[in-house]
């Protein structure tokens, strides 16, 4: 299936996302917490419980909606929030950087989709997989400033799962971002995907901030 969308649209390949993958779908009050609890946790510190009911009290939101967060969040042993839909405070593959914090993300394509939800520039280091190559990125929240190599290709996969839409943050870790990686050109992410059971799709660096940014727009209209 992922093969035969490989020259279809972005619109396409999201409408597949959706429909396979599910997507960050709260309603108003959660949308709008999950923004704040985002933008609260990249000023670079956890986030216990009472911190984030301190913000639904200041949103005007009950606190018990926190716990629709729960399932892409990534939490420490004292129940804090240390990483939300892939923007993470532990070690992850990808260096993203936010007003010079210094954060990683699950998977590429979190890099793409969290800039516009942040608000802010951001940069991002990481490797190819396969040549250990570095690959650089400037984002803004209209779209991807810079990248170098300028050949510089993106992976993700359409995930699959016995129950339709991603239900976990451990589901996602390994259904989806054990495949969305950047690679210095396609040749490269093609040998990294060689044998395995996988179909993989490979976006340009702007394609894939697009997918990103319309696959989350349900969210993206509070941020």
């Amino acid at each position: 299936m992922t093969f035969a969308l490989k020259n279809q649209s972005v619109d396409a390949i999201v409408a597949v996302l959706r429909a396979e993958a599910g997507e960050l779908d709260f309603d108003p009050q959660g949308a709008r917490l999950f923004v704040a609890v985002l933008r609260a946790l990249s000023q670079g510190k956890p986030l216990s419980s009472e911190a984030v009911a301190a913000l639904a009290n200041g949103l005007g939101i009950p606190a018990e909606k926190a716990q629709e967060l729960d399932w892409v969040a990534e939490k420490n042993e004292q129940g804090g929030i240390v990483g939300l839909a892939g923007l993470s405070l532990n070690d992850w593959n990808h260096t993203f950087w936010v007003n010079d914090r210094r954060f990683t993300t699950w998977c590429a394509l979190d890099t793409l989709y969290l800039t516009p939800l942040l608000g802010q520039t951001t940069q991002v280091e990481t490797r190819d997989p396969v040549t250990k190559e570095p690959i650089r990125l400037t984002i803004d929240p209209e779209g991807v400033r810079s990248h170098t190599p300028g050949s510089a290709t993106l992976s993700i996969i359409i995930p699959q799962v016995r129950i339709k839409g991603l239900q976990s943050a451990e589901q996602i870790w390994s259904a989806f971002c054990s495949y969305s990686h950047f690679f210095t050109s396609e040749q490269t992410a093609r040998a990294w995907f060689a044998g395995k059971e996988i179909e993989p799709l490979f976006l340009t660096i702007e394609e894939g901030f697009e997918l990103g940014r319309k696959w989350f727009e349900s969210i993206g209209r509070y941020a």
